[in-house]
């Protein structure tokens, strides 16, 4: 049996997790480098909409610089009022600390990743136990040493 689907299900398995993004508490400033969400007030959506668009919800990026005026990130997400999201490459936007209503930290849900990796396990054990992970590359047919060989001839 080959080894490969087994060592990339059990790869996969080592470096999933579940996230979730969960308030700042007052007072407290993320470290620049962190994953952060910006969720942006009115007055936030006014001032992105030429950058953002009009209709953000907020934004998750990388924080690349704080001070006191406000935030600049690096954004790998926009959400959006009516649950659209958008893929960014890194685009730094700048936000100020009055355009937004809170800010997010992401964080690794512990339970969940538990809980999806014992599910995980117990799959790639029920496959080994069926022999699920077949190649499909068998050992070819063996050929019985006692045939002979057949000549077609075509008649005219």
């Amino acid at each position: 049996m080959r080894r490969t689907p087994f060592l990339c299900m059990t790869l996969a398995l080592a470096v999933m997790g579940c996230y979730t993004f969960r308030p700042i508490t007052t007072g407290a400033a993320p470290e620049v480098g962190t994953r952060v969400g910006l969720h942006v007030n009115d007055a936030g959506r006014a001032a992105l909409a030429p950058t953002v668009g009009s209709e953000i919800d907020w934004l998750d990026g990388r924080l690349v610089e704080q001070d006191a005026d406000g935030f600049t990130l690096a954004v790998q997400h926009v959400y959006s009022l009516r649950g659209a999201v958008q893929i960014w490459a890194g685009e730094q936007v700048r936000v100020r600390r009055d355009q937004v209503h809170s800010v997010t930290e992401r964080q690794l849900a512990k339970g969940r990743t538990l809980a999806l990796s014992a599910a995980g396990a117990g799959g790639v054990a029920f496959m080994l136990s069926r022999g699920l992970f077949g190649s499909g590359l068998g050992e070819p047919p063996e050929v019985p040493t006692d045939s002979g060989e057949s000549l077609r001839v075509i008649w005219p």
